[in-house]
């Protein structure tokens, strides 16, 4: 058995480095460019960035926050970025240890990353990430239930009629919201949702919405109370699905249920 440190050391360096292809995405996917080509480039002077620039954390704190062609400034966001997909990627592993829970929820919470900052920066959800997200879970489901049903048991037995169902749950609980408020609801939003209804079926979809409700409604509050946000500014509501979604895999559907039952006693209601 491999040591703990040395499972851990493997995994940082291992998600720093999908932090930092995770940036690439955030930056090109809104403008419609290749994430492969060309190659990472510094956004000011163009000046092809070499490996020693491209380490993660690391160049940023040896360059001291800027391009060491040209000097210009580097956002602080990269690194932060970087550091989060470790984050998130050590979480999942501690959770679910090395399994197919691990290498899926992985993937997701590195496109939660990906969903979180494009939504904060232009109010969308990109259609490569919600549609190709939905085609992908309905046939990992499918795949699934008919060629490997020995698999269910390891991942969230959804199974095939299960993922259509929790992908028409989630979609469509938020296109209807979307259709009473006239645009309160985006249609990444819904189609965000009806893709992690069709991978996790209708209990989890169902719970992480719940909870993203509450998340956006706290936090939207807490912007609005420090002026952070005014009345009329758009406020995403990508970043509270995901976020209601990790909360929901990591605590677990049961755990969270029972939880919600006890509240009201702990609250004297």
């Amino acid at each position: 058995m491999l040591p703990g440190w040395f499972i851990y050391g493997n995994l940082i360096v291992f998600s720093l480095l999908i932090g930092s292809f995770i940036n690439v995405c955030i930056y090109r996917l809104p403008l419609n460019r290749s994430i492969v080509f060309p190659s990472s480039h510094c956004t000011n002077c163009r000046s092809i960035l070499k490996p020693a620039d491209l380490v993660p954390v690391f160049s940023f704190l040896f360059f001291r926050g800027r391009c060491r062609y040209c000097r210009s400034g580097i956002s602080w966001r990269y690194p932060l970025i970087e550091i989060l997909t470790a984050v998130l990627i050590i979480l999942n592993y501690h959770f679910f240890g090395f399994s197919l829970k691990f290498v899926v929820n992985t993937f997701i919470s590195c496109l939660f990353i990906v969903v979180t900052f494009i939504d904060f920066d232009f109010q969308i959800i990109p259609d490569e990430i919600t549609l190709g997200g939905l085609a992908a879970a309905l046939l990992f489901q499918i795949g699934i239930s008919v060629l490997a049903p020995e698999l269910q048991e390891h991942f969230y037995s959804a199974g095939a009629v299960g993922a259509m169902l929790g992908a028409l749950s989630g979609g469509g609980l938020l296109y209807l919201i979307a259709a009473v408020s006239r645009g309160g609801m985006g249609g990444g939003d819904v189609k965000l949702a009806a893709m992690l209804g069709a991978l996790y079926g209708v209990k989890i979809i169902m719970i992480a919405l719940f909870l993203s409700f509450i998340f956006g409604g706290l936090i939207g509050a807490l912007l609005l109370l420090f002026r952070i946000k005014g009345r009329k500014d758009f406020i995403p509501f990508g970043p509270y699905i995901c976020l209601g979604t990790l909360v929901t895999l990591f605590a677990g559907t049961d755990r969270l249920i029972d939880a919600y039952q006890v509240l009201p006693e702990m609250l004297g209601l």
